[in-house]
């Protein structure tokens, strides 16, 4: 008759030999109390829905990067396809010039270039409840006195007090190809607090007057992200796709 550890170890080979534990599972003494759930690993996207960009907006939890061949089996890996967008992104050039006006209107003249080898969608046509089109912005007061300006997606506010998903306000893109680059002036006449598409459902932080601090921050999504044509626009139609951009900030402005 076999002993009992010697059933236990028998046992653990043949389950490990269907990948369901993993070798630090089995001792000599059999399998051992994991915990219950092991190593699991949860990716998750993270984004800010204040305007420091998850930022988003950017942001994004990535995955430790490290040698595949000493990776645990149970651990999940990063592919080639996240390497690929992580250099996409890193070949994004913004430029960005913010000035203040004699009347008090803040005009941002910005230009975004694509040094990767893919296209890219940037989250700077508006949205479906504040409007689509070309210069939209929107106003995000921050703590420190400083003020975001930007175009980009915003996730569904956290909990149960904002709407649910089927009540989503998307935003509108455009595409910017390998190699080329895009170019706008907005014009924000004088803000005097949040403009957001789910401002109601935050703490409301006025503008500091005068106004003396501005930041612009822009989204930037996968070119094969999903999107529809909606009122004469591109407009994504994935929470996903929002949750994951990438915003490029320029550097904060001192204005006069």
């Amino acid at each position: 008759m076999r002993t009992l550890a010697g059933l236990c170890t028998t046992l653990c080979a043949a389950v490990m030999s269907f990948g369901v534990i993993t070798a630090a599972a089995c001792s000599q003494g059999g399998a051992q109390n994991s915990g219950g759930n092991g190593n699991e690993v949860r990716a998750m996207n993270n984004s800010n829905s204040t305007g420091r960009g998850g930022a988003g907006d950017a942001a994004n939890t990535t995955p430790t990067q490290g040698a595949n061949a000493s990776a645990p089996s149970n651990v999940a890996r990063p592919d080639a396809a996240a390497d690929a967008d992580a250099a996409q992104k890193s070949q994004l050039d913004l430029k960005a010039d913010i000035r203040r006006e004699a009347g008090g209107d803040i005009v941002v003249e910005y230009s975004v270039t694509n040094r990767g080898a893919r296209p890219v969608l940037l989250v700077n046509r508006g949205d479906t409840s504040f409007g689509l089109g070309p210069g939209r912005v929107y106003v995000e007061p921050q703590e420190d006195g400083t003020v975001d300006l930007t175009q980009r997606g915003y996730t569904l506010p956290p909990g149960n007090s904002g709407p649910g998903p089927t009540a989503a306000i998307y935003p509108g893109v455009s595409e910017l190809a390998p190699g080329k680059t895009a170019t706008e002036t907005l014009r924000v006449r004088a803000p005097k607090g949040r403009q957001h598409p789910y401002g109601r459902y935050y703490k409301q932080v006025a503008v500091p007057e005068p106004l003396r601090r501005v930041r612009f921050c822009l989204g930037v999504v996968n070119g094969d992200a999903q999107t529809k044509a909606t009122r004469g626009a591109r407009v994504l139609t994935s929470l996903q796709a929002v949750a994951a951009q990438e915003l490029l900030c320029s550097e904060t402005k001192e204005l006069d």
